[in-house]
C-alpha cells in the first residue's frame, strides 16, 4: 500500500511540474492578447502552444488554388497561336476545320469588344483571307483584347473571353490527341518561275480558297448566331441578317465556280434525311429556315467538290453548326 501512495504522489508531483512549466510558456501570451483588447477566449486561443496538428482533407479542399484569371486565358491563347504558327512554318501542320472556326470566330468577338468600347463599327470585310493570316489576325485580337480586358465593359468583354476560352480548349485537345494534319505540298505556294499560283493539289482545292470559303463561312454563323441572340429565332432569310448584323451576305468562289453571294432559302424538312438533295452544285449559299427541319438555322455552301483533305465543301459549311 505504502507503494502505491508513493507512486501515486510522484505522478501528482511530475503533472505538477507539467502545468508549472506550460503555465509559465502560456500567460505571457495570454496577458498580451488581453491587453492588446482580444476578448478571453481570442487569447486562449493566441496563448495555445502549437500543438503540430496536420491540416485535415477539409482543409485542404477548402483551400483550392484560384481560377485562372482572365489575363492567364489570354498568355494562354497566344501562346496556342505562336505553337500554331510554329507547328505550320516548320512542318507544314495544320489545325482541324473546327478549330478555324473557333479562330475566326474568336478573333471576330475581340474585334466586336474593341469597337464596342472606342465607339467605331469594325471595318466591313476585315478578315483574313487564308490560315497564316488568320493566325497572324487572331494573335492581334488576344493582344488587344488583354490590353483592353479591365476597360471593356463586361457585357462586351465576355462573348470575347468566352470564344478564347473555347479556341484553347479547342486547340489542346487536338495537339494533345495529335489530330494535327499535314498541309498539300503545293497549297498556298506559288511558281515563282511563272508568277502564278501552283497546280492545285491532287483531289482538291487549295488551302488559300478553302479558308477564305471557311472564313465566309464563319462570318455568316456568327451573324446568325447574333440574330439569334437577339430576338430568339433565325431570320426567315438569309439577306434578313444584312445589315444590322453583317454588312453584306460574303461573295464566295471556290473549286472553278464563278464568285456569287447569290443565296438558296429552304423553308422545308425535305431535305433532314439527305442534306445532298438540296445541293444543285451552284457555288452559292443554302439557307435552311424551316423551324421543324432538323436543319434550321445552318448554313452552308452550294458544292460538291473536295477541298484538300478530300472533304466536299458543303460538308465544311454544315458541320459544328
Amino acid at each position: 500500500m505504502a507503494g502505491n501512495s508513493t507512486a501515486t504522489d510522484l505522478v501528482r508531483v511530475l503533472a505538477a511540474a507539467l502545468l508549472a512549466v506550460l503555465l509559465c510558456r502560456t500567460q505571457p501570451l495570454y496577458a498580451a492578447g488581453l491587453r492588446s483588447g482580444r476578448t478571453e477566449v481570442e487569447a486562449v486561443r493566441q496563448a495555445r502552444p502549437y500543438t503540430g496538428r496536420r491540416r485535415s482533407a477539409s482543409d485542404r479542399r477548402r483551400r483550392r488554388p484560384p481560377a485562372a484569371d482572365n489575363g492567364t486565358i489570354l498568355d494562354a491563347a497566344a501562346e496556342r497561336l505562336e505553337t500554331l504558327s510554329s507547328l505550320y512554318d516548320s512542318l507544314g501542320l495544320r489545325a482541324s476545320t473546327a478549330a478555324m472556326r473557333k479562330a475566326i470566330i474568336m478573333d471576330k468577338a475581340a474585334k466586336t469588344a474593341a469597337a464596342a468600347y472606342f465607339g467605331t463599327p469594325v471595318k466591313p470585310g476585315d478578315g483574313p483571307a487564308n490560315y497564316r493570316d488568320l493566325l497572324v489576325s487572331s494573335l492581334r485580337g488576344v493582344r488587344m483584347l488583354k490590353t483592353l480586358k479591365d476597360r471593356v465593359a463586361p457585357a462586351a468583354a465576355e462573348p470575347a473571353l468566352s470564344a478564347v476560352r473555347d479556341f484553347t480548349a479547342e486547340i489542346d485537345a487536338e495537339i494533345a490527341g495529335r489530330k494535327l494534319t499535314a498541309s498539300p505540298p503545293s497549297a498556298g505556294k506559288e511558281d515563282q518561275s511563272a508568277g502564278k499560283p501552283a497546280s492545285l493539289p491532287r483531289g482538291g482545292e487549295d488551302l488559300e480558297n478553302q479558308s477564305e470559303t471557311l472564313v465566309s463561312i464563319a462570318e455568316v454563323t456568327f451573324a446568325l448566331s447574333s440574330f439569334r441572340k437577339e430576338t430568339g429565332r433565325f431570320p426567315e432569310k438569309l439577306s434578313d441578317l444584312v445589315p444590322k448584323y453583317i454588312p453584306a451576305i460574303p461573295t464566295i468562289a471556290i473549286a472553278g465556280h464563278t464568285g456569287t453571294n447569290g443565296v438558296t432559302d429552304i423553308d422545308s424538312a425535305d431535305y433532314d434525311a439527305d442534306v445532298s438533295k438540296a445541293l444543285k452544285d451552284s457555288g452559292a449559299w443554302i439557307y435552311f429556315s424551316n423551324k421543324r427541319s432538323s436543319h434550321y438555322g445552318k448554313v452552308l455552301v452550294d458544292c460538291t467538290h473536295k477541298n484538300a483533305q478530300g472533304t466536299e465543301f458543303y460538308r465544311i459549311g454544315s458541320a459544328g453548326q
